[in-house]
C-alpha cells in the first residue's frame, strides 16, 4: 500500500509543480507630458501566444508590440525548477492632455485566455521643461548623454527606435 502512495506521489507533484498560478499585468507610469515618450508593458510569467490588445486612444504608437522571453532553470538539492517570463513592450507618446484608461489587453496560456489590469495614465499639458532653465553648457551636455539621471525607463526625442 505504501509503496503505491509512493508511486501515485511521484506521478503527481512534477504536474502539480508545473501548474503555476499564471499572472499577466500591465505597466505604465501614471502621469505624463503632451510629447514625452514612455513605454507600456505586458508582463506574462510563462509563455504566452495570441496576445491581443485594444486600441490605444489618446496615444501615439512609436514602436510595439515588441515581445521578449527570458527563461531560467534551477537545479538544487535535487528539486528543478523553472520560469518562464515574456514581456509585450510599446513605445507610446502621448497626443492630447487629459486623463486616459487603456483597456486590458489579452493573451492564451495553455489554451486559457488571461485578461490583464487596465492602465489609467494622466498626460499633463506640455510645460517649459527645466532643461530650458540650464545654461547653455548644461543643456548641451545633457542632451549628448552627459547625464542620465532621471532618464531610466524614459525616451526622449534621441532614442532610436528600430522595427
Amino acid at each position: 500500500m505504501r509503496y503505491r502512495l509512493l508511486i501515485s506521489l511521484l506521478l503527481i507533484l512534477p504536474v502539480w509543480a508545473y501548474c503555476q498560478d499564471v499572472q499577466f499585468t500591465a505597466n505604465a507610469p501614471e502621469a505624463v507630458r503632451v510629447g514625452e515618450q514612455f513605454r507600456l508593458t505586458y508582463t506574462v510569467n510563462s509563455k504566452g501566444s495570441d496576445f491581443r490588445y485594444e486600441n490605444i486612444e489618446g496615444f501615439n504608437i512609436l514602436s510595439g508590440p515588441n515581445s521578449s522571453t527570458s527563461s531560467s532553470f534551477q537545479w538544487i538539492n535535487g528539486k528543478s525548477s523553472q520560469t518562464i517570463t515574456t514581456t509585450y513592450t510599446f513605445y507610446l507618446s502621448a497626443t492630447e492632455p487629459g486623463d486616459y484608461t487603456i483597456q486590458p489587453a489579452s493573451i492564451v496560456v495553455d489554451r486559457k485566455q488571461y485578461t490583464s489590469n487596465s492602465i489609467k495614465i494622466k498626460v499633463l499639458a506640455r510645460t517649459q521643461s527645466a532643461q530650458s532653465n540650464q545654461n547653455p553648457q548644461q543643456r548641451s551636455n545633457s542632451q549628448q548623454g552627459g547625464s542620465t539621471q532621471g532618464r531610466i525607463g524614459r525616451t526622449n526625442e534621441s532614442d532610436i527606435f528600430i522595427t
